[in-house]
């Protein structure tokens, strides 16, 4: 039912590919088609690549899913809490030195494995990389209205805490919420 590893900078086009399928096929309709359009794989693969070489403190821990052919089919990244500005609800921990809780950075997967249970085995490898990590809570963040991902995220454990934040980084809006899970 696949494989999940750390992923190397060779993984990198391969991410690269994941990310931006995964994100064309998830938020058609909820992002800006224009945005989506302009995503590409080859312009990601350098982003990747770096981001993969300057591992260290305070970085995610990416990992990648191949297929039982050996093809990566899914991405996730996982690392300490960042601090996001909550602009409704139950705001940041008290502190922002708290390294109890982790944080699910990201996951994706290629549009062409949805519905095959790859998701869940993602999912749960980096959940396992939190744990292991030594991380008691985590933390990650979910467009609103994505709700395949927030219906994965429920049975796997997480749940809606009530934090919202609006993201305005790409030039437009998006609501995301924040899910938890004890680890």
């Amino acid at each position: 039912m696949g494989q999940v590893r750390k992923a190397t900078v060779e993984d990198a086009a391969a991410m690269a590919v994941v990310h931006t399928a995964a994100w064309k096929a998830a938020y058609r309709g909820e992002m800006p088609d224009a945005y989506l359009d302009e995503l590409d794989a080859t312009e990601a693969t350098g982003r990747w690549r770096q981001a993969l070489a300057q591992r260290g403190e305070g970085q995610a821990t990416n990992l990648v899913l191949e297929d039982d052919a050996g093809t990566v089919v899914g991405i996730a990244g996982v690392g300490p809490e960042r601090l996001v500005e909550v602009t409704s609800g139950p705001g940041p921990r008290p502190s922002d030195e708290d390294s109890s809780v982790g944080e699910l950075w990201m996951i994706n997967l290629h549009p062409a494995s949805w519905g095959k249970g790859l998701g869940r085995r993602l999912l749960e490898s980096a959940t396992q990389e939190l744990r292991a990590a030594g991380y008691r809570e985590a933390v990650l963040w979910v467009l609103d209205t994505n709700e395949r991902a927030r219906r994965l995220y429920g049975r796997a454990g997480w749940a809606a805490d009530g934090a919202e934040t609006v993201d305005e980084s790409r030039g437009f809006a998006i609501r995301e919420v924040r899910y938890r899970r004890s680890l």
